[in-house]
Parts: structure tokens; C-alpha cells; sequence
């Protein structure tokens, strides 16, 4: 039986008709929720049980719209949502002791380390050394309900997407990673977070994951998605950061997943005045990725930087939408800069969208997205939009695609680099344009290193990320 607090969901399924949902993907996901909402709810962080329901009404009305068609013209989301999928609803951890069965390789980084396994949050085996005050854990474990509503309430009021991956994440969600920085604290250390899917059968996960930074505070998170065995998998992901008056946020994305791996990540900022955000997105080897990501500057001189780098060979599909909106506010600057090595029959495509809204002024704004075509076979999209609808801005935009320089082979040959060596330094040479806007030096180094090896073709996961 349905508890109290799980009616408004009931409520508003009864509302959905069969003929509405008929031949559409979200079927099963609906039949599933409707089916299982106690269990679900049972175990649960009650936070994420006691969603508004906005989401709820976007998510049932989200169908092919003109709207969706063009924000997905280049992966078709409900397409991948359709396959069926395990789903772990009692939240067991399915890897025992996962602290000591996976090792990451960047111990450079000298990073506190959580892991999500599947969609469990383990606990890890000490505590991290975080200054007073500040949290970074399981939201189903953060005694501190009030603090949560309070940073979050405005996130959770209303979606932040109408991608049905995220519409999924707010319905079938259970726990979170929460990182909470109280205002004028600083993490001393980066904070890495590692998602592994590890399941013997076809699993889907839903991961979830909230950031809070106060006035003036700064953190630096590292978020990596690694994929074990050839198992299919299906993860959904969402990220919700709220970034105050002043503080200082380094976000930085690792994929590194399977063929066999479909990997949906919606990521939403919010800004406030004075604010830096910077992040990159690294994929070095997937199977159907999409990354959604928004930032809306909603402050005076706000800072957001977004770059991200693509490796994908064989039939890999990698897709980045990246929005950037200047609100009605003043002296807002935002850059963006993604890189694209194509080869195999694989697809790569980056869509940015800088939108200036009405009454902003003083906005400066650049993008680039440059390719790389590696084969005959491989194809790339690049597509940057400018939105303006103000007078007081500086914006540019612009992109690239071709094959390697034959003038800067011809001269490496000249002095005795095979034409192998020298392609691939040409390649590396191209993509760490992207990775030189890493700020976290040991990271960049690392991830040189790694995309440089996946180039090789001789590594096919970060060294010390595989099970023992």
C-alpha cells in the first residue's frame, strides 16, 4: 500500500493515459515507478521523496517535441532509454569493499576519494579530511535536513531540463553524493568522486549528485566514470551546483566508460555575483555519451569557463550541448573551447549555446570548437549559436574541422619522426589544447599521459581503475 507522502506520485500517474504513453520508451519507467514507489521510497534518502511535483509534470509530458528534436538533433535520448535494464531499488552494494577492490592511478592528486558503485554511495573506510564544517558524502547519511532545503530548495523547485534522462534521474534517483562548503572555507585537498559500474548482468544506475558552495569558498572536484568487464550499462546522471556570491569552483569530468556503456549526464550551474565557475569535460572512451550542461550566470561578473576534450575511434557516439545564459545582470564573461579527434566510424558532436539575456550588459563571451577528422569514416558536428538580446556585448564564435597538417607532417618527416610518431603528436598537440585549461596540475599532467596512451591504442582504462 501507498504511503501518505507517496499520493501526490500516485495522483499524478493516474493522470497519464494509457494511449499517452503508448509505443513510448518512458513507458516501462513509469509502470516500473508506479509498481514499486514504496519500495523505492523505503530505500530512499527522504529528501528525493519528497521532490515538487514540476518535475513530475515535465517528465510525463516530455515527448518528441519541436524543442527536444532540436536540442537532440545528433542522439536520440529516447532511443536509449528503451532498452530494459536491471535495476538495484534496495540499494545493495553489489562490489564488497570497493575502497580496496578498485585503485585509481592520479594518487598525484592527493585527493579525498569517495566512490559510487552503480548508484550505492560507499562509505568510505576513514573519514575525509574536510575542514570543520564542510561535508562531502551520501545525502541518505547527511543529518542536516534543513541545511539541504535550504541550499537546494530553488534547484529542486522546478527542472532544470526537460531531457528525458533527467526526468528519469528525478523519478527513480534514491540516494546522492552531497559536497556542502560553508561560506569562506576552502577544501585544502581535491575531492574525487569515481563512478563504477560494475554488474554481472545489464544494470542501469541512477546517480545523483549536489554541490553547495557559500560566499567565498572554493573547491575542486573530480568526477570519473569508469565502466567494468563488458557488461551493458545504462547511467543517468545529474549534477546540481550552486555556486555563492564569490566562491570559486573547479569541476573536472574523466569519462572513461565501455562500448558497451551509455553514460547520460546532466549537469546545471547556478551563479551568483562575483562567482567562478570552471570546468572540462575528457572523454577518452565510451559508448553513447551525452552531456548536457547549463549555466546560467545569474549575478554580477560572473566568470564560467567550459572546455572538454573528445578521443573516440570504432563506433563510439559523443555528444556535448553546452548552454550558457547571461542573465539581466552586468560584466559576465564566459569562454568556451572543445576539441574533437574523430577516427573509426565513430561521431562526435558539440552544440553551444551562449544566450544573452535582456537587460544584460558589459558581457563578454567567446567559443571555438575545433576537429580533428581521423578517418573517411568518422563524422563530427559542430554547431555554435549565438543568442543575443542585448546591445552592451562583446561576443564571438567560431569552428574548425579538417585533417592533419600536411605541411607539419612533411616537415617532422624531413627530420626523421616516422609518420605514425608524428600524426600522433599531432593529435596530442591538438587535444591538449583542450587539457592545458585544466588548472589542477597533477590532474592535466595524468590525463596527458592517458590521452596520449588511449592514441597509442595500448590502454584501454586509467591504470589502477580496474578491479584487482
Amino acid at each position: 500500500m501507498m504511503t501518505n507522502d507517496m499520493q501526490p506520485y500516485q495522483d499524478a500517474l493516474a493522470g497519464v493515459t494509457k494511449e499517452l504513453l503508448a509505443g513510448s520508451p518512458l513507458a516501462q519507467y513509469t509502470e516500473f515507478y508506479a509498481e514499486h514507489a514504496d519500495l523505492l521510497r523505503q530505500h530512499s534518502a527522504p529528501q528525493l521523496r519528497l521532490q515538487p511535483q514540476a518535475s513530475w509534470a515535465a517528465y510525463l509530458q516530455c515527448f518528441p517535441t519541436a524543442a527536444y528534436r532540436e536540442a537532440f538533433r545528433y542522439t536520440d535520448v529516447l532511443k536509449a532509454l528503451a532498452p530494459e535494464y536491471a535495476l538495484n531499488p534496495t540499494r545493495r552494494l553489489l562490489q564488497a569493499e570497493p575502497y580496496r577492490r578498485y585503485r585509481c592511478g592520479a594518487k598525484q592528486l592527493g585527493a579525498d576519494v569517495l566512490y559510487v558503485v552503480n548508484d550505492v554511495v560507499a562509505t568510505p573506510p576513514a573519514p575525509l579530511s574536510l575542514p570543520e564544517g564542510a561535508y562531502a558524502g551520501a545525502l541518505s547519511a547527511w543529518t542536516d535536513a534543513e541545511r539541504f532545503a535550504q541550499c537546494f530548495a530553488q534547484q529542486n523547485a522546478s527542472p532544470a531540463s526537460d531531457d528525458p534522462a533527467w526526468l528519469v534521474n528525478d523519478l527513480l534517483a534514491q540516494d546522492a553524493v552531497v559536497v556542502y562548503v560553508p561560506d569562506g572555507v576552502k577544501l585544502t585537498r581535491p575531492l574525487q568522486i569515481v563512478g563504477m559500474s560494475d554488474a554481472t548482468d545489464p544494470l542501469m544506475s541512477n546517480r545523483r549528485l549536489y554541490v553547495y558552495l557559500g560566499r567565498k569558498a572554493q573547491a575542486t572536484l573530480v568526477v570519473c566514470d569508469h565502466a567494468m568487464g563488458q557488461t551493458p550499462y545504462l547511467t543517468t546522471q545529474t549534477a546540481r551546483l550552486v555556486l555563492s556570491a564569490g566562491s570559486h569552483l573547479e569541476y573536472y569530468s574523466l569519462e572513461e566508460t565501455s562500448a558497451q556503456t551509455t553514460r547520460l549526464l546532466n549537469l546545471h550551474a547556478q551563479q551568483a555575483a562575483g562567482s567562478t565557475f570552471v570546468s572540462n569535460f575528457v572523454t577518452l572512451r565510451c559508448g553513447l555519451s551525452r552531456n548536457t550542461v547549463r549555466v546560467v550566470q545569474a549575478g554580477d561578473d560572473c566568470l564560467t569557463e567550459v572546455s572538454g576534450a573528445l578521443i573516440a575511434d570504432s563506433a563510439e557516439h559523443a555528444d556535448t550541448h553546452v548552454t550558457v545564459e547571461h542573465g539581466p545582470m552586468r560584466g559576465g564573461q564566459s569562454d568556451l573551447l572543445f576539441k574533437q579527434a574523430v577516427g573509426g566510424t565513430a561521431t562526435g558532436a558539440f552544440t553551444g549555446v551562449v544566450d544573452v539575456r535582456p537587460g544584460a550588459a558589459q558581457v563578454a563571451s567567446q567559443q571555438q570548437c575545433q576537429n580533428m577528422l581521423l578517418s573517411d569514416a568518422a563524422h563530427v558536428f559542430a554547431r555554435p549559436v549565438l543568442k543575443i538580446y542585448a546591445d552592451d556585448v562583446k561576443c564571438s564564435h567560431g569552428t574548425t574541422t579538417g585533417k592533419f597538417d600536411a605541411a607539419a607532417l612533411f616537415y617532422m618527416q624531413q627530420r626523421g619522426i616516422s609518420e605514425a610518431e608524428a600524426k600522433l603528436l599531432l593529435q596530442h598537440a591538438f587535444i591538449y589544447d583542450a587539457l592545458r585549461r585544466i588548472r589542477l596540475e597533477p590532474l592535466r599532467s595524468r590525463l596527458s599521459l592517458l590521452a596520449e596512451r588511449r592514441m597509442r591504442g595500448g590502454c584501454d582504462t586509467c591504470e589502477g581503475c580496474a578491479s584487482e
